[in-house]
C-alpha cells in the first residue's frame, strides 16, 4: 500500500512539473532574449510580431532585419521552431541553408518573403513541403520572378504576388499548381501582352484578388473569361463602368468586395443584377475621405441569396424597407455613414445575427431587439439611441444606453 501511495505521489509530482514547465515556456521570450542578450541587438528592430499558443510554443513569427544586422546563423537560430504556422521574413538574404530550415518547419502553413534576396533555384526545396498552402512574394520594386520558380508547389492553395512584374511564365506556372484556388495580384504590373487564359480555364481557381495593379487602372475586358471565379476582391483601383459591366458577366460569383476604390459616384451597379448567386456584397470606402454613396444601391435588393451586406465610410442616410425582402440576410455593416434613423422593420429579418451601426453620429431610435442577434455594435455615447429595458439580448449586455420611454 505504501509503495502504491508513493508511486501515485511520484506520478502527481511528475505531472505537476510537466505542467509547470508548459506554463513557464514562452518561445517568443526565448527569441527576444537571444536577440537582446546573445546578439546585443534591440529585439524591437527585428521582431514585428511573435505569437504563442496555450502551451507557450511560437506559432506566428514576423521578422524584419531593418539594419542588416543578422547573419545566416542568427536567422536560423531565430526561426528554427517546427511549431511555426505563419512565418514572415523581410529584408533578409535567404541562403540555401535558411531556406532548408524553413522547409523543415513541419507545421508551416503560410510563408511571406518580403524584400528578400534569394536564388530562385534554392526555393525548390520548399516545393516538397507537405503543409505549406500560402506563399506571399513581396518586392514592391517590380521584381521579376524567373521561369520555373512558381511551378511544383504541390500543396499550395493561395499565391500572392506583390510588387512583381508579372510574366507569362508566372501565369502559366500558377495555373499548373494542382491545388491552387486563390490568386492575388497586388501592386504589380500586368502588361497587355499577358494572356490569363491558363488561369481562366483552371476550374480550381475560384478566388481572384486584384489590388492596385497597373497603378490602379484596369482596362475593359480584363475579366472576360474568368467564368469560374466565385469570389472577387477589387481594391485601391480606379473603378470604371466598364469594370462593372465585365464583372456582371461572371455568373458564378458568390462574393464581391470593392475596397477603397475611386469613382463610386460615377458607377451604376445595376448591371450586377444578373448575378443570381451573390451571398456577400461589400463596398468599403476610404476612411479619411468624403465618400459619395448616399443610398444603398438598388441592385442589392435583387440579390435574393444575399447573406452579408457591408457598405462603410459612405454617406448613406436611410435604410429602405426593401431590405426585409432579403430572407437570408444575416449580416449588416453600415458603420461610418450618415444614418438618421434605425427602423423597426429590421427586427423582422429573422436570420439577422450581426449588425454594426457605429459612427453614424445622428442615428436615433431603439436599438434592435431581433432575437437572432448575437453580435451588435452601436456608439454608446449616442444620446439619441435607446434600449428596451426588458431586452435580454447578450450582445447588448455591456451597453449602457438610455432606456426607451413607453
Amino acid at each position: 500500500m505504501t509503495k502504491l501511495f508513493y508511486g501515485l505521489l511520484n506520478i502527481i509530482i511528475f505531472i505537476s512539473l510537466v505542467f509547470a514547465q508548459i506554463k513557464e515556456r514562452n518561445d517568443c521570450n526565448k527569441i527576444r532574449n537571444y536577440i537582446e542578450y546573445g546578439l546585443e541587438l534591440d529585439s524591437a528592430d527585428i521582431i514585428n510580431e511573435c505569437s504563442i499558443n496555450d502551451f507557450g510554443v511560437v506559432t506566428n513569427l514576423n521578422i524584419y532585419d531593418y539594419y542588416d544586422s543578422l547573419t545566416e546563423k542568427n536567422i536560423i537560430k531565430i526561426i528554427n521552431f517546427k511549431s511555426i504556422k505563419y512565418l514572415t521574413i523581410q529584408n533578409v538574404k535567404l541562403t540555401q541553408n535558411i531556406i532548408k530550415v524553413i522547409s523543415n518547419i513541419s507545421n508551416l502553413l503560410y510563408l511571406e518573403i518580403e524584400k528578400c534576396e534569394f536564388n530562385e533555384k534554392d526555393i525548390n526545396i520548399l516545393k516538397k513541403h507537405g503543409r505549406l498552402n500560402t506563399l506571399y512574394l513581396d518586392s514592391n520594386n517590380d521584381y521579376k520572378i524567373g521561369k520555373n520558380a512558381l511551378s511544383g508547389f504541390m500543396n499550395l492553395k493561395k499565391i500572392i504576388l506583390d510588387g512583381i512584374a508579372i510574366s507569362q511564365d508566372n501565369i502559366n506556372e500558377i495555373s499548373s499548381l494542382p491545388k491552387i484556388s486563390n490568386v492575388k495580384l497586388s501592386f504589380s504590373t500586368v502588361t497587355d501582352s499577358i494572356d490569363f487564359k491558363p488561369i481562366k480555364e483552371n476550374r480550381r481557381i475560384t478566388t481572384l484578388e486584384i489590388l492596385h495593379i497597373n497603378g490602379g487602372n484596369l482596362k475593359g475586358g480584363f475579366f472576360e473569361g474568368f467564368t469560374n471565379v466565385k469570389r472577387l476582391v477589387f481594391a485601391w483601383m480606379n473603378l470604371t463602368q466598364e469594370n462593372i459591366n465585365d464583372i456582371a458577366n461572371l455568373t458564378k460569383l458568390r462574393e464581391i468586395t470593392f475596397f477603397e476604390c475611386n469613382n463610386y459616384d460615377k458607377i451604376n451597379f445595376d448591371p450586377l443584377n444578373q448575378l443570381k448567386y451573390i451571398t456577400v456584397f461589400k463596398v468599403i470606402g476610404k476612411e479619411f475621405e468624403t465618400n459619395p454613396i448616399k443610398e444603398i444601391p438598388d441592385v442589392v435588393y435583387s440579390f435574393n441569396k444575399l447573406k452579408k451586406i457591408t457598405i462603410t465610410h459612405q454617406s448613406i442616410t436611410s435604410i429602405p424597407e426593401e431590405i426585409v425582402k432579403l430572407n437570408d440576410l444575416e449580416y449588416i455593416d453600415l458603420c461610418y455613414n450618415n444614418l438618421f434613423e434605425l427602423p423597426d422593420f429590421l427586427n423582422s429579418i429573422s436570420k439577422l445575427n450581426y449588425v454594426n451601426f457605429k459612427a453614424n453620429n445622428n442615428l436615433k431610435g431603439q436599438v434592435l431587439t431581433n432575437g437572432s442577434l448575437n453580435r451588435c455594435f452601436y456608439d454608446e455615447d449616442n444620446d439619441f439611441l435607446c434600449i428596451d429595458p426588458e431586452s435580454n439580448l447578450k450582445c447588448l449586455k455591456n451597453y449602457y444606453l438610455n432606456e426607451c420611454s413607453k
